[in-house]
């Protein structure tokens, strides 16, 4: 048998602690007659969804109501605003490379002393003359009979953005001398941007090409913020009695002050009284102006209005009184020209274009790009002095009327092109050789 062992003194402590704690039978009894209440139920903590929304509200409030003090109190960020020359995309960009943008028939210069950079693209037909040709050969080109197009782009970005160079390949293609600067403050060019040297920027450029030109056709063209840099330029070019041969204005506007009562930024604060106080007056303390409403008016050369039904940004009525104030005071020339003449049945080197149902008289209804309608409007004077007014707005399947207006609507890549040729044919082409026959 197992003998056992005796308890130790460690262990009968213990034991003798445990006696010690247990409760007394009167406690057992006490503690059974209290009446029990339920355990307390736990309240769920608050929802911090909502508490995080309240404070995203209040910061929201509270910006909303800062804008408009800040602008006041700094005119300059609404210059920013409107230039927006600090917006470049794509990003990391070299713009001494015109080849990486697909343009192999281009060549980078920067125009001194200013220090402009500057794209000159040649006729496509020329582009394997052109490879690795050196500035000095692209400057004689211009010599050539081809006509030359100066664009002027509008804000952000720079002279590479991609539907800008997809707008150089296709004026290139039917044989135009494209070229285009950034202003200064834009791209690769120095200094801060503003009005005025924005204009002086693009006189600087039509000078070195009017002297490269000769007697060449040369047509200003600009886009958006553009428009307003060539109604300036050719406004002082007309006074000075040199016009260029044509002025086209894409998605014009009337001025500075209502493009931005109508931009879609303004749409918080646009019917809030002081909004002029606060948002326009601070343009105007900055000089700029655009004024397209009152530059068409001492404009002699002939005139292309083109315009977007949908256009977000510029909206299509400020370009519709743009054409009208153009003409204001003049007589309504309603078809005393020649005819213009009948659509071609294919674009050049291109497969025939079929014509849509119910268009008469050369309408062809087309896109131009993202879905947006686009209304071409056709301004002439017998003589070349003032741009004609236009008998209404005419709809995208309207009748063309005689020597005065043309309306398309273009939707792919080939209908661009013969919609561009259809502006060359009836416009560049009939209007100067009338213009020569008045001379």
């Amino acid at each position: 048998m197992r003998k056992r062992t005796p308890p130790t003194t460690a262990g009968r402590e213990e034991r003798e602690q445990e006696r010690d704690d247990a409760p007394s039978p009167s406690e057992v009894a006490e503690e059974g007659s209290r009446p029990r209440t339920a355990p307390a139920m736990k309240i769920p903590a608050r929802s911090g969804v909502l508490s995080k929304v309240k404070r995203a509200a209040r910061w929201l409030l509270l910006i909303y109501v800062c804008v408009p003090f800040i602008i006041k109190l700094c005119p300059s960020i609404q210059a920013k605003l409107v230039f927006l020359n600090f917006v470049k995309v794509p990003l990391f960009l070299d713009l001494t490379r015109p080849l990486d943008f697909g343009l192999n028939h281009t060549v980078n210069f920067y125009l001194r002393p200013l220090g402009l950079g500057v794209w000159h693209t040649v006729p496509a037909e020329m582009w394997r003359e052109a490879e690795g040709k050196d500035p000095k050969w692209f400057e004689s080109t211009l010599s050539s009979a081809h006509p030359a197009i100066l664009y002027l782009h509008g804000n952000t970005g720079t002279r590479g953005g991609d539907h800008r160079v997809q707008l150089y390949k296709v004026l290139s293609s039917f044989g135009y001398h494209v070229v285009t600067f950034d202003y200064r403050g834009w791209g690769d060019s120095p200094g801060s941007p503003s009005e005025g040297g924005m204009t002086s920027d693009a006189l600087s450029v039509y000078e070195w090409l009017k002297k490269r030109r000769g007697r060449g056709p040369l047509y200003v063209w600009g886009h958006s913020l553009g428009t307003g840099v060539a109604t300036n330029l050719v406004r002082r070019l007309c006074d000075a009695g040199s016009p260029p041969d044509a002025l086209i204005l894409e998605s014009p506007f009337t001025n500075i002050r209502e493009e931005a009562r109508s931009h879609p930024l303004a749409t918080p604060y646009r019917h809030l009284p002081g909004f002029d106080w606060f948002f326009l007056d601070a343009i105007t303390a900055n000089d700029i102006r655009f004024a397209n409403d009152e530059n068409v008016n001492h404009i002699s050369c002939p005139t292309l209005i083109l315009h977007a039904e949908d256009d977000p940004v510029v909206p299509f009525r400020l370009g519709e009184q743009v054409g009208t104030l153009a003409a204001a005071g003049l007589t309504l020339g309603r078809g005393g020209g020649p005819e213009a003449p009948p659509p071609p049945a294919a674009v050049p080197g291109g497969d025939p274009l079929p014509q849509p149902e119910g268009s008469q008289g050369g309408v062809c209804g087309l896109p131009v790009g993202a879905g947006l309608q686009t209304q071409v409007h056709l301004q002439e004077s017998p003589a070349g002095r003032h741009p004609q007014p236009l008998p209404g707005l005419l709809s995208a399947r309207a009748r063309v009327t005689p020597a005065v207006a043309r309306t398309e609507t273009v939707t792919t890549l080939e209908p661009i092109k013969y919609f561009l040729f259809q502006i060359h044919q009836f416009f560049f082409v009939n209007t100067s050789d009338r213009l020569q026959a008045s001379k």
